[in-house]
């Protein structure tokens, strides 16, 4: 019998041992995407690539530990890599291909293909305290990478340092973020209000301000923008102060509220009872509704506003009235719709389609008078009935 427990006991500890490998092995194991979509124009550049991934070492490499690592592995043979583990992959019609990798450093080399052009070699790593678990190769054919130039302003154009950013590139409709460095996705403006970032692949990108300067408040949390090979874009961003502000408008008809374009305002701010013009740069702040009828007023100190229209849109009258508005904490949250009235007041619809002139339909005439002629005819042929009954009894008597 102790023999028996025994044997139950050497079962059960092999069978917890194993568990414990697989399950040490599930932790440390992540389903990992390469999706090469970022990469050429055309799918046959992406789709059914041959690729060789070695895994390098099961420490995680920090950014520039992994693109040394490339740059001394440039031109190196399959032998002189036989001392890592090699895997050899496909990727699928749409250009991915999905790995259940465990934690460490990995470069890969994807085969030349016949038609499309050649990508660069390059490294990543498989880490469980990171969330990302899309990687999307850098690099293609002879392309070379762009930059870009961020410069963080106040409205006095004043350099603005330590406002914090993010940085995504557009990829189908996804954002896909872009790392600073090692261990962090976070781009801070420097002591001159700028941010450079170089090497990036032409495409579609996207700044999310995620803190703004001290003293300051976020105006616009994301600008877009275009990265162009061999060449840097320059942006400029501006901030608000912490009491300063904006609104936004549309201008519309008050028929059809369709937007209207070319609509002229400047801007006055109510002091005590009387009204003082909003002055930049020394002009009347003048603003114009754009071709869907939008437009804005910005970098306003916290007040009461109002808005006078000098110029009305083509066709429609002007407003008589001023333009109440308020800037503060939430002045930005809802539009402020302005209203116009058509110069032309439209022709009512025509209530009798039969007569296109619109003439006036004469009314119902009033029905004719008919005289009673019934009653008389009537006691005619009553009198006469009763004569001619006289009579026939009379002759009936001198008969008998």
């Amino acid at each position: 019998m102790l023999k028996f427990k025994n044997k139950i006991f050497k079962m059960l500890f092999v069978f917890v041992f194993f568990s414990m490998v697989i399950f040490s092995n599930t932790i440390y194991a992540k389903i990992m995407t390469l999706d090469f979509n970022g990469i050429g124009t055309d799918k046959v550049d992406r789709a059914n690539r041959d690729l060789s991934i070695w895994k390098v070492s099961d420490r995680i490499y920090s950014e520039e530990e992994r693109q040394k690592l490339v740059k001394d592995l440039e031109g190196k043979s399959l032998e002189d890599l036989k001392g890592y583990p090699l895997n050899r992959y496909k990727t699928d019609s749409e250009g991915k291909l999905v790995l259940d990798l465990g934690s460490g450093t990995y470069y890969v080399r994807v085969d030349s293909k016949k038609g499309s052009g050649d990508i660069y070699p390059f490294a990543f790593v498989v880490d469980d305290k990171r969330d990302e678990d899309v990687i999307y190769p850098k690099g293609h054919g002879d392309t070379p990478p762009g930059s870009v130039e961020l410069l963080k302003l106040s409205k006095d154009r004043l350099p603005l340092p330590g406002a914090v950013f993010k940085l995504y590139k557009l990829i189908d409709g996804k954002e896909v973020p872009i790392r600073s460095s090692s261990d962090s996705y976070n781009f801070v403006t420097d002591a001159k209000g700028k941010i450079y970032v170089s090497n990036l692949e032409p495409g579609d990108y996207v700044f999310e301000e995620v803190q703004a300067p001290s003293g300051y408040k976020i105006r616009d949390p994301k600008t877009y923008f275009s990265i162009s090979s061999s060449g840097t874009t320059y942006l400029e961003i501006y901030n608000y102060k912490e009491e300063e502000g904006g609104k936004k408008f549309k201008k519309i008809s008050s028929k059809t509220e369709e937007g209207l374009a070319g609509a002229e305002f400047i801007v006055t701010k109510k002091v005590d009872k009387s009204y003082e013009r909003v002055k930049v740069n020394g002009k009347d702040l003048v603003v114009v509704s754009d071709k869907d009828g939008f437009f804005r007023v910005d970098n306003l100190e916290y007040g009461e506003y109002y808005l006078w229209e000098t110029k009305p849109p083509v066709g429609y009258e002007g407003l008589s009235t001023g333009i109440r508005f308020v800037v503060d904490d939430d002045s930005f949250s809802k539009d402020l719709y302005i209203k116009n009235k058509p110069t032309y007041e439209e022709p009512k619809p025509n209530p009798n389609p039969d007569n296109p002139k619109h003439e006036d339909t004469p009314g119902p005439k009033p029905p004719i008078k008919i005289p009673k002629t019934g009653d008389i005819n009537l006691i005619v042929m009553i009198c006469a009935g009763f004569i001619s009954f006289i009579l026939g009894i009379k002759m009936v008597k001198e008969n008998k």
